[in-house]
């Protein structure tokens, strides 16, 4: 980063499936400078992570939609690109 330049935005990656209109924290989020991509499937959120490379994981548990927490963290682990372990989840 050469001086002058911009500062990056941090990007955040949402794993929630609740509708897009009532996403308050979402909203808030932007409103604070953040970059945030929002997914609703968690499959789509992996490969998206793998491209993208966010500064963090905010997953909503939705146990009707087979999202938590428990099971992001596993895939988190499991998953090939070394960076997902050290990523922070909330």
């Amino acid at each position: 980063m050469q001086p002058g330049e911009p500062i990056p935005r941090p990007l955040i990656l949402k794993l929630d499936r609740s509708s897009p209109r009532l996403d308050i924290v979402y909203e808030a989020l932007l409103a604070e400078g953040f970059h945030v991509v929002r997914v609703d499937d968690s499959h789509e959120a992996i490969r998206i992570a793998r491209r993208c490379l966010p500064n963090l994981f905010l997953v909503r548990d939705d146990p009707s939609a087979g999202v938590d927490a428990i099971h992001w963290i596993e895939r988190q682990h499991s998953d090939p690109v070394a960076q997902f372990a050290v990523t922070p989840l909330i």
